[in-house]
């Protein structure tokens, strides 16, 4: 990517890798307002001056051809700062050693991947679509990816697990999924003979030593949140998991409650051996964050319940009351 136009003859120029990242400590280190190359909102100010249309990044990778030393000084340097990404929301950056980037194919390159990318293209009525394109980034919607999952089932007459579209969400990546072993990156662990499962995310070097631990709402799982993943995973190590009854964890019958799924979460943490938490719970699973945050104080760093109602109103007591009678009048 290049400079043209009038900005090389004004002494604008692209930043050497070095030179980026002594800037946003320059930057942090401001109290002005400042805009950065690449972090301008829309992209309004320097457009113009770009030789070929700017893409959206889901990860910053700050390539450097120094010496291990030194790329652990940047990281270190790098690791108190917030960085933003064009829509105001934290995002990281990882800074690995190596001042080449491997060439990698844009294109859907197998037979697999470009059937997948066919259907993507119906499904989203785009023209353009790269293997390593993240659905949601395109701008697809739940409702799409429910329906590009069918498709591909269909259309590839194989068996394709929502919970892994999910987690790829990529054409490379769903690909692999249909060409090659099944992996499962989740951990399985049991209570009172019950199993259940979880993701353990760890981050390069976490700003946050607590972990968080998020919880999702009824008829989820731990794949069901991918956008509410990728903005909280810059933050620390992460914990996503499947409490019994939910994902694909075992069926709960209706004797169990919030408590047991509560007993759960702290045996898990228990065998992970993480004394404190930040614990977040959405919607159903605020629920199970609030009994665990009862029973627990002394292991909840910060409690966040998202989507949860501290009372209801008169009417919807009584259409409750109301349906619950006919329930068990059969």
């Amino acid at each position: 990517m290049g400079l043209t136009g009038q900005a090389p003859l004004r002494g604008y120029h692209m930043m050497a890798p070095h030179e980026a990242l002594m800037s946003l400590s320059i930057a942090d280190a401001d109290p002005h307002p400042f805009v950065l190359v690449g972090l301008d909102p829309e992209g309004r100010t320097t457009r113009r001056y770009m030789a070929g249309p700017p893409r959206l990044t889901r990860k910053i990778v700050a390539r450097i051809d120094e010496s291990t030393a030194v790329v652990d000084q940047i990281a270190r340097d790098l690791a108190p700062i917030r960085l933003l990404d064009r829509y105001g929301m934290p995002t990281s950056c990882d800074v690995v050693q190596g001042g080449q980037v491997p060439d990698r194919p844009a294109e859907p390159q197998s037979g697999i991947e470009q059937r997948i990318a066919a259907v993507w293209r119906d499904v989203l009525d785009q023209r353009k679509i790269l293997r390593d394109d993240d659905f949601f980034e395109l701008g697809g919607t739940s409702l799409q990816m429910a329906q590009m999952h069918q498709r591909v089932c269909q259309e590839l007459g194989r068996d394709l697990r929502w919970a892994d579209v999910l987690r790829t969400r990529t054409i490379s990546a769903i690909a692999a999924l249909l060409d090659g072993p099944n992996t499962e990156d989740a951990d399985m662990i049991t209570w009172q003979g019950i199993k259940y499962t979880y993701r353990y995310l760890k981050h390069w070097k976490a700003p946050q030593p607590i972990p968080l631990v998020l919880i999702s709402g009824a008829f989820q799982g731990m794949y069901a949140m991918p956008r509410i993943e990728h903005l909280l995973r810059p933050l620390g190590d992460m914990i996503m998991t499947d409490l019994p009854g939910s994902g694909s964890a075992d069926n709960l019958s209706s004797d169990y409650g919030f408590d047991f799924l509560a007993d759960c979460l702290n045996h898990l943490l228990d065998e992970l051996g993480i004394p404190r938490i930040n614990l977040v719970g959405v919607s159903y699973g605020g629920s199970i964050a609030y009994e665990f945050a009862h029973r627990w104080p002394s292991r909840i760093n910060r409690l966040a319940l998202v989507g949860a109602a501290t009372s209801l109103p008169a009417d919807l007591l009584a259409r409750r009351e109301t349906s619950t009678r006919i329930l068990q009048q059969g």
